[in-house]
């Protein structure tokens, strides 16, 4: 799905779930949480090489523990 969405809250869930994301339906009536290693990044995001390197890192590691 390539929809713009707004990231409302960042949490580090530890090892297990690592960095987590809040974003919000459009009628604000429900909240999602999901991986920061499963979203795209706009090539505009000033933070868009930090999070795609964590990810890469994040998807490397986990890679490892299988």
């Amino acid at each position: 799905m390539d929809e713009a969405l707004e990231i409302t809250s960042v949490l580090d869930s530890g090892e297990m779930g690592g960095i987590l994301c809040a974003i919000e339906s459009k009628d604000k009536k429900e909240v999602f949480m999901i991986s920061l290693t499963h979203l795209r990044i706009g090539a505009d995001h000033p933070l868009k090489a930090k999070i795609e390197a964590y990810q890469k890192a994040r998807v490397r590691k986990l890679s490892r523990q299988r």
